[in-house]
């Protein structure tokens, strides 16, 4: 087994168990492997599924794809920023929310696409941003029957 796919493996038994990599845990992998630390940084953030800072309770995706960034999904990313007053990848000061600007994620049809904590919203629009978060950082869902296009 070579050094690379250890350290990666360990790297993400380390996010699984905190959620995210540490200073701390960072270092005590570094001391184990026989690495400097730096090289545990460099692996880590070459891999964007690594975070360094806790996630929020809820996630909220906004796919980055040619066809959502066509049909508007810069807009929505936009305006999820404004509202929610954090850059993507970033997570509000409540740690109620974290943002993320994500790469494709292959329901195109759908587009523009926002995932929010795991479920698939396809086809949203600026107005319906709203819906799925309140300015005040309360989740609230579209009510069944309104036509949304949940897959």
């Amino acid at each position: 087994m070579s050094l690379r796919y250890t350290l990666l493996e360990r790297l993400i038994a380390v996010q699984r168990r905190d959620g995210y990599i540490t200073r701390a845990a960072a270092e005590v992998l570094a001391a184990e492997i026989g690495l400097p630390v730096s090289q545990i940084y460099s692996a880590a953030t070459f891999h964007s599924r690594f975070r360094f800072a806790p996630r929020g309770q809820h996630t909220i995706k906004v796919c980055a794809g040619t066809a959502c960034h066509v049909r508007g999904g810069d807009e929505l990313l936009q305006a999820l920023t404004a509202g929610l007053g954090v850059e993507p990848g970033g997570t509000t000061q409540d740690g109620r929310f974290s943002l993320e600007a994500v790469p494709c994620l292959g329901v195109c049809g759908l587009a523009p696409v926002v995932v929010v904590d795991g479920e698939v919203w396809g086809r949203c629009t600026l107005g319906e941003i709203g819906v799925l978060v309140s300015r005040n950082g309360k989740k609230i869902l579209p009510a069944a029957g309104n036509g949304r296009k949940r897959s």
